[in-house]
């Protein structure tokens, strides 16, 4: 048969569940406030007004989604706190804020002192304003920039107060470049810390040229952005056999981890441990794999972290390779994921975090624009800004209370408007029937993967199907095709 169309994979059906329309036609109409979406709260204290950073702990993290969209902070008057959500750096990834000054003289002057053997001495001296004291990171380099292919000088930094009187800060430093066949160059030298509002720079050096620097002060900081946060993750099942211990752990989905930490009451092993993606929306490929073992007790020598690429499914398939010897003891894991925070402008007082419930979208505050990339350098003027967001001086930090439920919390189904049922359908126009059981779901909607022998007997465009209740109405649903396969060969 020429043009033969196959389906590759089963449709998948969402229905609105009539065994949870009871309660959603109670459902108050229009928009729920945006407080109330959430099921979760916490109080926050901010210790003084300005900029403030909360530091999220694991119970926040299990009840939201991965990306912390559903978390909002909200004023004593209920009104909407923008933030900054910072989720942390990555394991091995370096941040820093560089801030350049272009150092332009304010008096120069030249010498240079005959000698009887050897070229002349040549002495630059350039006078020129302090860098600020207030620098991100508190210390300076001078970069001096020669053209001259191969040069080398000694440096001398004096520092003039008002009165001009000079002080001694550096002595006897060197810069230089070198060719050959193993070139090497320095241009800058630690800056030491002075009050002083001007510095003068003398440069000697037997070059046949003038060395005519350019100078730059240059300060740079290592952000640093938090560190990580340790989340037990709950065993639903373990199995042993052909050498192999096999657990599936619950992942919750706010919780995606960077490492798994393995703990156990076994002293000594060494053992190959590999990780899955699996569960609901799992994508069954291998997330990680690591030799770990231990030699001692608990914390001594070993490796027991595994690194991890980022988890889909909301369960961890965890393989441990024991070969011959006896399971591990007592074996159970830790997530360990960064710990973001969110920096925020408040007053000083009280506030109320909320959170969970996977109903809201990410925030579009303009606050998001400040926040530094995962890994690499920021300079100029948004670095010193950026810098200020991790500075203890700048920005305090708020303290978040007990977590408990909401008690405004509007649990009843988001889809309540299509929660009812339609007209009734003629059942003698369908030839096949498959009971479903409906349980109660917290937005409405309940999913069911269509069999293959269901898939056999319907039409194409699957319009000759229709969920109904026990009185043969009509329930809405959405039809998804994941995936076509055409075969356009004779057969």
């Amino acid at each position: 048969m020429k043009g033969r169309r196959a389906r590759r994979t089963a449709f998948l059906l969402l229905a609105a569940g009539a065994a949870a329309a009871a309660s959603a036609a109670d459902a108050p109409g229009g928009a729920v406030p945006l407080p109330r979406i959430f099921p979760r709260q916490a109080e926050v204290t901010v210790e003084a007004a300005g900029l403030s950073r909360l530091r999220l702990p694991a119970g926040v993290l299990s009840a939201c989604r991965p990306d912390l969209s559903d978390l909002r902070l909200f004023d004593v008057a209920g009104r909407e706190v923008p933030f900054l959500l910072d989720t942390g750096r990555p394991a091995g990834a370096r941040l820093e804020a560089v801030r350049r000054l272009a150092a332009a003289p304010l008096e120069a002057a030249r010498a240079e002192d005959k000698r009887a053997s050897g070229p002349p001495l040549r002495r630059e001296t350039i006078t020129v304003a302090a860098p600020p004291r207030e620098a991100a990171g508190g210390a300076w380099d001078l970069i001096a920039a020669v053209r001259a292919p191969e040069f080398v000088a000694r440096v001398r930094i004096e520092a003039l107060d008002a009165h001009g009187a000079a002080t001694t800060i550096l002595d006897g430093a060197s810069l230089f470049r070198l060719g050959g066949a193993r070139p090497e160059a320095k241009d800058r030298l630690p800056l030491p810390e002075t009050a002083a509002p001007r510095l003068r720079l003398t440069f000697e050096s037997a070059s046949p040229a003038w060395l005519q620097p350019a100078l730059t002060f240059e300060s740079a900081r290592v952000l640093e952005r938090g560190g990580t946060v340790a989340v037990p993750l709950q065993a639903l099942s373990r199995r042993q056999g052909e050498g192999r211990t096999v657990l599936e752990l619950d992942r919750p989905r706010g919780v995606v981890p960077d490492l798994l930490r393995l703990a156990t009451t076994t002293t000594a092993f060494d053992r190959v441990v590999e990780v899955w993606d699996g569960g609901q929306g799992g994508s069954g490929g291998r997330l990680g794999s690591a030799r770990l073992f231990r030699v001692g007790a608990p914390a001594a020598s070993g490796s027991e972290e595994i690194p991890l690429a980022p988890a889909r499914g909301d369960r961890l398939r965890v393989e441990i390779d024991d070969g011959d010897s006896p399971p591990l003891d007592e074996p159970a894991f830790e997530a360990l994921v960064r710990q973001p925070s969110i920096v925020f402008s408040a007053p000083a007082g009280t506030a109320v975090l909320r959170f969970g419930g996977g109903r809201a979208h990410p925030p579009r505050y303009d606050l998001a624009g400040l926040l530094p990339p995962a890994a690499g350098v920021v300079t100029g003027d948004r670095a010193e800004a950026e810098a200020r967001l991790f500075d203890p001086a700048t920005v305090r930090n708020a303290s978040l209370g007990p977590l408990r439920d909401n008690p405004d919390y509007d649990g009843a189904p988001a889809l309540a408007f299509a929660m009812h049922p339609g007209a009734e359908i003629d059942r003698a126009l369908f030839h096949h029937v498959r009971p479903l059981t409906v349980s109660a779901a917290p937005e409405g909607l309940s999913r069911l993967t269509l069999p293959p022998e269901d898939l056999s007997v319907l039409k194409e465009d699957g319009s000759d199907l229709r969920v109904v209740d026990h009185e043969g109405r009509q329930w809405p649903y959405l039809l998804e095709r994941e995936a076509w396969m055409h075969d356009e060969s004779d057969v």
